[in-house]
Formats: structure tokens, sequence, C-alpha cells
């Protein structure tokens, strides 16, 4: 089960979702299934001799925690 982000093309949210196989995802928020599939970035995590986390990849904005702003347009 890949966890998948996806923008819904009628309200443009975008939004992480798990997809089984055989099942087709939906927009939480008004329902439709005509989605586009994003490339999703990744973070990962390294800890500093110090004991502080870093992230390493990854960028999100201030307006929305996936990083993938305007991504619909």
């Amino acid at each position: 089960m890949p966890m998948m982000e996806f923008c819904c093309t009628r309200c443009e949210n975008t939004f992480e979702t798990l997809v089984r196989a055989g099942e087709e995802a939906a927009c939480p928020k008004c329902g439709s299934a005509d989605l586009k599939r994003l490339i999703s970035r990744f973070a990962a995590r390294s800890n500093s001799p110090a004991g502080a986390s870093k992230s390493i990849g990854g960028k999100s904005c201030s307006s929305c925690s996936s990083g993938s702003c305007s991504s619909c347009a």
C-alpha cells in the first residue's frame, strides 16, 4: 500500500492517501476521482552530534505542509 500524493483537478486540493491495489483514490474535500498524481518529495532525518534533528531534502512553504504548492496549475 503505497502512500501517494494527488491534486484534485476540480477543487485543487492537494492531499496524500494510501492507495490499495485495485482501488481508486478520491478527493477527501469534494469527492472527485478526477485527480492528478504528483511526484512526492521526501524528507530524511539525520541526527546531529548534539542530538538535534535536521531535515534533509523535502521542502514546504508557509501555507501548506505538502511542499507542492501550485502543483495543480
